[in-house]
């Protein structure tokens, strides 16, 4: 079967016709967003900001004295780990 390109073209010609072009160009004069909190939801924002560094904090030092500790352990050769564990990760890591 021979596609006839007249045909295909006078299609996209009409179509183009028959679309409305739009502008560019943006009302930069439309109204501006405009966000205020509350001295209640400054003072939270506040306190979770306060509670957020201080987990932060916490959580750094315990987690450097747990490997320092199992680092210790390691080196000493006092470290080891249960077979039953190692064989229930290998088969979990399978699944």
């Amino acid at each position: 079967m021979k596609i006839n390109p007249v045909a295909a073209n006078a299609a996209v010609s009409a179509y183009r016709a028959g679309r409305v072009r739009r502008s560019a160009t943006t009302d930069l004069t439309a109204a501006v967003d405009d966000v205020r909190l509350s001295d209640e939801g400054i003072a939270f924002a506040k306190v979770l900001a306060d509670a957020k560094e201080k987990i932060s904090e916490m959580s750094v030092s315990e987690s450097s004295g747990r490997v320092s500790t199992l680092r210790d352990a390691i080196n000493g050769g006092r470290y080891s780990v249960p077979p039953r564990d190692v064989a229930e990760s290998i088969i979990s890591a399978l699944k």
